[in-house]
């Protein structure tokens, strides 16, 4: 029986590892034939191009891997970065403020 890596697509960051072919997989990851079986060397490990090194991805690898893994997240890194313009906003009355600040502290 086979062993393969469940990674995803655009970052190649590991997710586990699994012996069936037939594995559920989430939209962004694919199953990539595992060269040398070992441990992962932790939990934040990209598969490196050749199927076989492991590398450290980036923060800016780990913030999209988590995009692909929970979709809301870049909805609320949307609603955080907006609410952050209207706490900023000097003319709004501090009733708006308060309850756009109170909308944030719900989703932190």
């Amino acid at each position: 029986m086979a062993d393969f890596w469940i990674i995803d697509k655009q970052t190649r960051i590991i997710r586990g590892m699994t012996t069936s072919d037939q594995t559920r997989l989430r939209p962004t990851e694919e199953l990539v034939s595992v060269v040398n079986k070992r441990p992962i060397p932790g939990p934040n490990t990209k598969l490196g191009t050749d199927g076989d090194t492991f590398q450290t991805p980036t923060q800016a690898e780990m913030d999209q891997y988590a995009d692909n893994v929970e979709p809301n997240r870049i909805k609320i890194r949307l609603f955080t970065a907006a609410a952050d313009d209207i706490l900023n906003d000097a003319v709004l009355p501090e009733k708006i403020k308060t309850f756009v600040l109170r909308m944030k502290e719900l989703l932190s």
